[in-house]
């Protein structure tokens, strides 16, 4: 049997660090995403990056779009490139299409093109191959100076990392461990938060060899717990029974967020004849494309146990604690 290795990501590991049953649902079980507002807006905004990091867009709209957000808005090229995407996520209205804008304003006026570097590269492709994990995405801009690469991050998010986030983030962790492998240099890895124009950037602590030599060991550890992951291991880190991310499970107030796998439901899996294994899962049968040598599957998804009248079958003793790293 081939032995096939766990692929990580920085949001797949703090799923788990938050909420052990958030992560079972969303890997084990394979439960649909159900997206929202925030994310689409920053899917948008990062394309509109992407095509403006191009020397010739640059010449053509860079002067035009930094003025002011009506003016990115009055641009009838980036307007309509804008506007079908937001139409296809369904983010569309006016307030949505208001804090796009401004959001990409934010990121056109605050060193878009990195002065001084030699070399600037959009969402560059990285991948992190380890004993028994895989790592693999995408960094947003990288740009090369004399004797440093910086890496900038954009988050679109309502607020910015605490000390805690900053000081052991994931994602700084893994674009500094991927450049040091592909450049042979540890970055300085930037967020810009694109919601707060008077103060968007900030900076995760620049990280040793020896910190990213550990790194790597966590996450060929974690990548065995993962490997054995099972729905008693999901019980064993709710968010309800901790104090730190009780936020998570939302509420059941009608208007308010909650939990996307707080409550029962059901949905549709594309899944493989053989193998019983989910390659896609989807709300709705129509989102899925029948294949060969798979079936497409109803599935009943119970709900959270922390908030059913399911008896919780472990102890509540964290089974992943991230307190030390």
């Amino acid at each position: 049997m081939k032995n096939t290795k766990v692929r990580l990501s920085a949001s797949k590991i703090k799923t788990l660090d938050t909420c052990s049953w958030l992560f079972y649902s969303k890997y084990n079980l394979k439960t649909p995403d159900t997206g929202n507002d925030g994310a689409y807006r920053g899917t948008i905004v990062h394309l509109v990056f992407e095509l403006l990091l191009n020397p010739r867009h640059k010449a053509k709209y860079f002067n035009k779009l930094k003025k002011s957000p009506e003016s990115i808005f009055k641009c009838k090229a980036v307007h309509r490139h804008v506007l079908s995407h937001a139409k296809l996520l369904g983010v569309d209205d006016e307030e949505n299409l208001s804090l796009i804008y401004q959001m990409i304003y934010v990121g056109l006026n605050y060193n878009f093109y990195c002065k001084g570097s030699k070399d600037l590269k959009p969402e560059e492709h990285f991948e992190i191959e380890g004993s028994n994990f895989v790592i693999n995405g995408f960094i947003d801009k990288k740009a090369f100076y004399k004797n440093k690469i910086d890496i900038w991050d954009y988050k679109s998010s309502k607020s910015k990392f605490n000390k805690e986030e900053i000081n052991a983030n994931y994602q700084a962790l893994m674009y500094s461990l991927a450049t040091l492998k592909k450049d042979g240099v540890i970055p300085t890895v930037k967020f810009l938060f694109l919601r707060f124009p008077d103060s968007p950037e900030q900076a995760a602590p620049q990280l040793t060899k020896e910190e990213l030599e550990g790194f790597e060991l966590f996450l060929e550890s974690l990548a065995e717990q993962i490997a054995a992951f099972d729905e008693s291991k999901a019980k064993e880190n709710l968010a309800k029974e901790g104090r730190k991310y009780r936020w998570l499970c939302g509420s059941d107030k009608p208007g308010k967020w909650i939990c996307p796998v707080r409550k029962p439901f059901q949905f549709f899996a594309l899944q493989n004849k053989e193998t019983g294994k989910i390659i896609k899962s989807a709300f709705s049968k129509n989102e899925l494309d029948d294949k060969e040598g798979y079936d497409i599957v109803q599935k009943d998804y119970e709900g959270c146990p922390a908030w059913s009248n399911v008896p919780k079958s472990v102890s509540s003793a964290q089974a992943f604690d991230f307190s030390d790293f």
